[in-house]
């Protein structure tokens, strides 16, 4: 295993991600922000395999995923989205992001690329994806989703975790650290350095750290060594 940046201990939450294809080729969307940086070039100076999609076409093929993955879900129920793609996200992946607004499903997120649908972060009881960026911070050369997400509707909490979407098999790894204080959920953003920062509402708490190669990536919210006791006994 090669070593990018030290880590101590960290987990590897892998999830098998299910992947849908289903054919149409209409539709035009708008990306609704740009929070990422990337090493790549563009998307735009490879080829697309399909154009953007409308909302519509969305909802069928993420309600498509959701009956194949739930056999046994209500046959009535309905998964209205939005999109929250960040221009990054559509230029450097080639992929969009769509977030349930409301019913069983609310908050959930899923992730649409060449009309095959990835389900990532959890929702149930808390925001969802809550932020996002493009990077590349194992230093591969190839661009990685990262973001955060908050759940528990006993027990909230706040999460980061990295989607690995151009890979050979697209596999989601969360970071083992969880937070559960009370100063906001968590968010990622891009460092003039390079690094992933994780900021908990307006404060910066950490950097995401990487290690491995791939098929065995493991993330790891490295805390700042300032932050205060109350702070860090929060992430457990």
């Amino acid at each position: 295993m090669r070593y990018l940046l030290p880590l101590a201990c960290v987990a590897l939450v892998g999830i098998s991600l299910l992947g849908i294809s289903l054919a149409s080729r209409t539709g035009i969307a708008e990306p609704v922000g740009d929070l990422g940086r990337s090493k790549l070039p563009p998307a735009e100076s490879r080829e697309k395999k399909a154009a953007p999609i409308k909302v519509a076409e969305a909802e069928t093929l993420v309600r498509a995923y959701i009956f194949i993955e739930n056999p046994k879900m209500n046959p009535t129920a309905q998964f209205p989205l939005k999109e929250i793609t960040i221009e990054r996200v559509w230029g450097r992946l080639d992929a969009q992001i769509f977030k349930v607004t409301e019913g069983v499903r609310a908050d959930e997120t899923y992730v649409i690329k060449d009309r095959k649908v990835y389900h990532i972060g959890i929702g149930f009881g808390g925001q969802g994806v809550t932020s996002m960026v493009v990077a590349d911070p194992s230093g591969d050369g190839r661009d990685k989703l990262i973001f955060a997400f908050s759940s528990g509707s006993g027990i909230h909490r706040s999460q980061v975790a990295v989607f690995d979407l151009l890979a050979k098999k697209p596999k989601q790894y969360i970071a083992p650290q969880a937070y559960f204080g009370n100063l906001g959920d968590l968010m990622v953003k891009n460092s003039e350095a390079g690094t992933v920062e994780v900021l908990a509402g307006d404060r910066k708490v950490g950097r995401l750290l990487f290690e491995g190669k791939e098929g065995e990536l493991k993330i790891a919210i490295q805390l700042i060594d300032d932050l205060p006791a109350d702070v860090r006994k929060s992430f457990k």
